[in-house]
């Protein structure tokens, strides 16, 4: 049986743990700053991880990292200026990669710019800035040859009642595409049904995590994403479509 890994997150401790026939076993133990999420991709045969570095304790202005494959281990490759990150998203277009990051959290203010990351050939540099409100997910699909980028915006200094974003892909850079009416939005989910586009929104609102709140789906009519279904949640984070 060929092992695989599986990144388990702690408070500024993750441990690459890897499995195998026989079990799982901690192959490595990686420092980080309350990270919020991993991001794995590949470039020319090469694997990498990215990590979502929150908090450092005392400031959320802080370095994210990426993390390359050597053969045998991960080991750091580059620093990525970042503010309260929560999520990467790794995409490619054609045959160009790209990373985004959703950034949540300045230290004083929701609303930042989260960031796109182009690669060069040896490394990420920056390319792209994008105005969101305490952005918490990132989400890249495709519909018809058409490259989008849906962002989960949860809250700003006033309210967690606010759009989130599509953006589409011009050729050059990403534009405003479509906004979406969400409450304290932090996930979208991206996937088909016979041949017709859906996304769906988890959304956390309300005092408690006890109260029913309610997440979307969105279906594509041709042009725009629109309403298709409510669905109750309590406290909903996260989408897996399968």
């Amino acid at each position: 049986m060929k092992p695989s890994f599986q990144v388990c997150m702690h408070s500024f401790v993750c441990k690459l743990c890897r499995m195998q026939q026989s079990g799982v076993d901690v192959s490595m133990k990686i420092p980080t700053q309350a990270s919020s999420g991993w991001e794995h991709f590949v470039i020319d045969g090469t694997h990498y991880l990215v990590v979502a570095n929150f908090f450092s304790g005392l400031t959320r202005q802080i370095n994210s990292e990426v993390f390359k494959w050597t053969g045998s281990q991960f080991e750091s490759f580059q620093l990525i200026p970042t503010k309260g990150a929560s999520d990467w998203e790794h995409f490619s277009i054609n045959g160009t990669h790209f990373l985004a990051v959703a950034n949540f959290f300045t230290d004083t203010t929701y609303t930042t710019n989260s960031a796109i990351f182009r690669w060069n050939g040896t490394q990420f540099t920056s390319f792209q800035l994008i105005p969101t409100k305490g952005a918490v997910d990132w989400e890249h699909f495709i519909i018809n040859h058409v490259h989008f980028l849906a962002v989960a915006n949860s809250e700003t200094d006033e309210t967690d009642q606010l759009d989130s974003e599509i953006f589409n892909w011009t050729g050059e850079q990403f534009v405003s595409f479509q906004t979406i009416p969400t409450k304290r939005a932090h996930h979208f989910q991206q996937f088909v049904i016979n041949n017709t586009q859906y996304l769906v929104v988890g959304s956390v609102s309300g005092s408690s995590f006890a109260e029913v709140q309610v997440s979307g789906v969105l279906k594509w009519n041709g042009t725009q994403f629109v309403p298709h279904q409510l669905l109750p949640t309590q406290g909903a984070r996260d989408w897996e479509h399968f």
